[in-house]
């Protein structure tokens, strides 16, 4: 969030939503910082990534980094602008990934059917 806050610092709806949000209502102390050079959604799309090469060896692995890039949207969806973004992953990638495979509603070699296929997977 404070590298978000960072790059929105003239937003005055970035302070009032989203600061409260994360900090001000859990008594957190928000710590202004620099920019970096930290691309959001790049992280997310290399997670996807690494989760998509770790699978076939750890479905537990891949689903920590399944579940962090889910994480890294925010509460609400709150970052989610992956849509709009040049990035190949969308939060419901993301979703039907995260969900299909921790909810064991498709498991072993039906899994591969309906996985989506992920950046880097495919030429």
């Amino acid at each position: 969030v404070e590298e978000w806050g960072a790059r929105c610092s003239d937003s005055a709806n970035f302070d009032r939503y989203l600061i409260t949000h994360y900090f001000r209502n859990r008594n957190i102390t928000y710590q202004r910082r620099e920019k970096s050079d930290l691309c959001h959604f790049g992280l997310i799309t290399a997670l996807v990534i690494v989760a998509q090469f770790s699978f076939q060896a750890s479905v537990a692995q891949a689903q920590r980094y399944i579940y962090l890039a889910f994480s890294l949207l925010g509460d609400f969806f709150a970052f989610d602008w992956l849509d709009s973004s040049g990035w190949p992953v969308t939060a419901l990638m993301l979703s039907a990934n995260l969900r299909l495979m921790s909810q064991k509603l498709v498991t072993g070699e039906h899994a591969e059917f309906f996985r989506e296929a992920m950046p880097g997977e495919v030429g």
